[in-house]
């Protein structure tokens, strides 16, 4: 396997630097470089991002996008469990931190992926399966959920994306699958809705949960 770039972004106000991202290069479970190295102000900027994600595509990369906020929610039969955690999460993704969370994650990654959709005459494929990311050739792009928790958590928001990047190298490969019977994917509407893709599976597709 090739070497790919992650990215991670930890989600938070962008007016008032509560936002942060990293990014990490090399081959999930042999070895990787996460960047910074030391904190940048550039790392706390949505734009930075886009422009980091652009430029590696362009030069042939594969990437992996991740967000550090829900994107996708259980769609359960029994009524009481609608609002409970996820299968693969310690704590309840309609809880102050996580509905925090998705609410501001909804809003950044949306303009991120039409801020990146704008910088492309054809589009890079999309994937939520690491599976069949790993099988694609060319530069392409994966989307996955990230959650920095406990004693992951960082000083910064810059460190928490750190983390969610070491983590995605390091569990990827050993990822246990999404166990809900049905989920509404968030990350299938924001491709929809940004023009990324047509395909309304999407909406019923889980992306990949790494958890730091």
């Amino acid at each position: 396997m090739k070497e790919i770039v992650v990215f991670c972004a930890d989600v938070g106000s962008i007016k008032t630097k509560n936002f942060g991202w990293a990014y990490g290069l090399g081959i999930p479970g042999r070895g990787w470089k996460v960047y910074p190295e030391r904190e940048e102000r550039k790392y706390q900027e949505i734009e930075k991002l886009k422009e980091s994600v652009r430029k590696f595509l362009e030069k042939g990369y594969k990437v992996a996008l991740g967000f550090e906020c829900p994107l996708f929610v259980p769609l359960r039969k029994n009524p009481l469990e609608l609002t409970s955690a996820r299968k693969l999460e310690p704590m309840a993704w309609s809880a102050s931190a996580g509905a925090g969370a998705l609410a501001v994650g909804m809003v950044e990654a949306l303009w991120l992926l039409k801020a990146l959709k704008n910088e492309f005459n054809t589009l890079p494929p999309v994937y939520l399966s690491w599976e069949e990311f790993k099988k694609e050739s060319l530069p392409c792009i994966l989307f996955w959920e990230a959650m920095v928790s406990k004693d992951k958590k960082g000083k910064t928001h810059v460190e928490d994306a750190k983390n969610g990047v070491n983590a995605f190298f390091e569990k990827v490969e050993t990822a246990q699958p999404v166990c809900e019977e049905e989920v509404f994917s968030l990350i299938g509407s924001y491709l929809l809705r940004s023009g990324w893709s047509k395909k309304l599976e999407l909406l019923k597709t889980p992306c990949i949960f790494i958890s730091a």
